[in-house]
């Protein structure tokens, strides 16, 4: 084998459980430990995102070979209830027929475009006419992105810097949301991490979930995760996000509603904003202006709207309008683990 190819994770075992070294699975290296150790010394804690890591939770992650439905198996052969499905965005299961299919049939038109499509037209269109407040849609690659996008966008729309978020809530890896909390009263933030300036977050104010917040005129938004799942499942108390939507309304500031993990379907419904009669927009509104005439926003993604992913949206929408099966249940495998 020549330095120029992929190499087997181990010759020997790669090649006699058949493996093929560009469509890794780990079948010849099974062991979670093994996996995790030589990813340790290549990527950054071993993992492409820090909560992979189990840090906050102890022991050493599991290194995913396949998933079916709702389980998923390591590389060891060892097969598990998947209560995570890929934080939200897996809404109908591990390799749904439909979703695959969709993006087996989208590759053969290429990958990559940087260009507009149809399809990313046409899920848009079925986003809004779902999702009633969702007048316009822009996609992301990520919830970072959303957030820092729809953060630029409430203070340009407003002429106003500070912004308002909950203790215990997360948006993503935005400077001026990665803020430190938690002491039961409103706070101006503090670092959260190593490496964000105090000058990030000198204009964002943590308060405590589930109080609605007194605001002034200097708050352009106020960013919420409406059903708390950064820290362990909350539910908002009644009342409590009606009132945070007044209370909004009241001083001029936009409310934004982060529904990554809540979104469509998975509390019974579409969304949060659903469940408590439309209590804040997914994006946000101010009045009946979307962007003052003579302020300008830029906001370039090399694959926003990504073809792959839109087509793999449309069956997945069309699977949703469908009424939901509560009574079934999946069977585990009798090597399934809670």
């Amino acid at each position: 084998m020549t330095d120029q190819m992929i190499p087997y994770c181990d010759p020997i075992g790669c090649a006699a459980a058949g493996c093929t070294a560009t469509v890794c699975t780990g079948a010849g290296l099974a062991s979670n430990t093994t996996m995790f150790a030589r990813s340790k010394a290549v990527i950054p804690g071993g993992v492409n995102s820090s909560i992979r890591a189990f840090n906050s939770v102890g022991g050493e992650p599991y290194v995913v070979a396949r998933a079916k439905g709702a389980t998923i198996t390591d590389v060891e052969g060892t097969s598990y209830y998947d209560l995570v499905q890929s934080y939200g965005a897996v809404i109908l299961g591990h390799a749904h027929p439909a979703i695959t299919e969709a993006i087996t049939a989208a590759v053969v038109d290429g990958t990559s475009y940087g260009a507009p499509t149809p399809r990313e037209m046409k899920l848009a269109e079925a986003i809004s006419e779902r999702v009633p407040s969702c007048e316009r849609v822009r996609l992301m690659n990520s919830g970072t992105e959303a957030t820092s996008t729809a953060i630029r966008l409430a203070r340009g729309a407003t002429g106003r810097d500070r912004i308002v978020t909950f203790a215990g809530n997360f948006h993503g890896a935005t400077d001026a949301l990665l803020v430190a909390g938690g002491s039961g009263v409103a706070t101006l933030g503090l670092p959260g991490t190593a490496g964000v300036p105090n000058a990030s977050v000198a204009e964002t104010m943590v308060v405590p979930y589930n109080v609605v917040p007194e605001l002034d005129d200097s708050v352009a938004a106020v960013i919420i995760e409406p059903v708390a799942a950064n820290m362990g499942v909350v539910a908002p108390v009644a009342g409590f996000l009606e009132g945070l939507r007044a209370e909004c309304d009241r001083v001029g500031a936009l409310l934004i509603f982060d529904e990554v993990i809540t979104g469509f379907g998975r509390l019974g419904t579409w969304f949060a904003g659903d469940v408590r009669g439309h209590a804040g927009h997914h994006l946000f509104r101010q009045g009946d202006r979307w962007w003052p005439a003579d302020r300008q926003h830029r906001r370039s993604g090399r694959h926003h709207g990504a073809s792959v992913a839109a087509r793999a949206g449309l069956p997945l929408r069309h699977a949703l309008r469908q009424p939901a099966r509560h009574g079934s249940r999946a069977r585990c495998p009798r090597s399934a683990h809670a």
